[in-house]
């Protein structure tokens, strides 16, 4: 070999060795923005993206990239009333709280993320997230038209369970439906390990109940509660020239509707399954509330 040559070899190792070290950090950022995700919030916070499987995403989810860990992992949701029931259905304009579990069949996380989002039929918006737990947080994704998140918060949580306040939207919205994905982790550097789940779905009806009026609602009061649905009894404090009475089932189904003529007074039976009703009254006077009761 030629002097020349042989100054031309160490050119050409140097070469072959930065193309691999280039090579190999590229490979590592194509999974990098899904890694930066999980370890320093998530990913409408890091990534102005929303991954929850829901309509006009960028179609990725928790499960695309982090994929070949074995923890067996799935997410469950719960939405309670003010009263702590769990409900399928909402009244316009109530508050609600929604539980987010990141649940394992196997092995032991080192940490836990999540994302959820709220439509309506229209892929916009419906209702508003807010007071999110210390682990949670909300943010705003431009590129899906400045639609709502919420998402673990500051990096893997060390819990596997998240929490917010939802107040839901008007009347005449329609169903809701929370998309929401969830993810299991190891800390170890990239998404290798790792176990997301590929996006669940939970529709709230728009109920026919309406936000009570406060101050009516404190002068009703049914009896005996709970009861086995014979002569149930409300007394309404004040006599009213009619009173629309609706009972309602937690699917949201009316199952009985009258209307009395001048009482203080609604007496009922009820020949239905043991379980939570709602009473529904509305007086002439425009007052109306909503008291619940259970059947035995």
């Amino acid at each position: 070999m030629t002097p020349k040559k042989l100054l031309l070899f160490p050119v050409l190792i140097l070469t072959i060795f930065t193309f691999f070290q280039s090579f190999n950090s590229s490979s590592y950022n194509f999974h990098s923005a899904s890694y930066e995700a999980i370890s320093s919030g998530g990913r409408a916070t890091s990534a102005n993206d929303g991954n929850t499987g829901a309509p006009l995403e960028s179609g990725t989810v928790c499960a695309t990239c982090h994929s070949t860990g074995t923890f067996g992992t799935s997410i469950s949701i719960s939405v309670k009333d003010n009263e702590g029931t769990d409900v399928s259905f909402y009244v316009p304009g109530g508050t609600y709280s929604i539980e987010y579990t990141v649940n394992v069949s196997s092995g032991s996380p080192n940490g836990y993320g999540f994302q959820s989002t709220s439509l309506n039929s229209s892929n916009v918006d419906a209702g508003t997230f807010q007071n999110p737990s210390a682990n949670t947080t909300i943010a705003t994704v431009t590129q899906v038209g400045g639609r709502d998140y919420v998402e673990h918060n500051g990096g893997a949580s060390t819990t596997n369970v998240f929490s917010v306040d939802w107040v839901a939207p008007t009347q005449g919205t329609g169903d809701v439906t929370l998309y929401y994905v969830g993810n299991a982790v190891n800390l170890g550097g990239t998404t290798a390990g790792d176990k997301g789940t590929a996006g669940d779905t939970f529709v709230l009806a728009e109920s026919a109940l309406s936000v009570e009026d406060v101050s009516f609602k404190s002068q009703l009061n049914l009896y005996p509660n709970p009861n086995e649905g014979k002569n149930v009894i409300i007394e309404l404090g004040d006599v009213y020239e009619a009173v629309d009475l609706e009972i309602i089932n937690l699917l949201g189904q009316t199952i009985l509707k009258k209307t009395e003529k001048n009482t203080k007074q609604l007496v009922l039976s009820l020949d239905s399954k043991p379980g939570l009703y709602f009473a529904k009254v509305t007086t002439d006077k425009g007052t109306r509330a909503t008291i619940r009761f259970s059947l035995e």
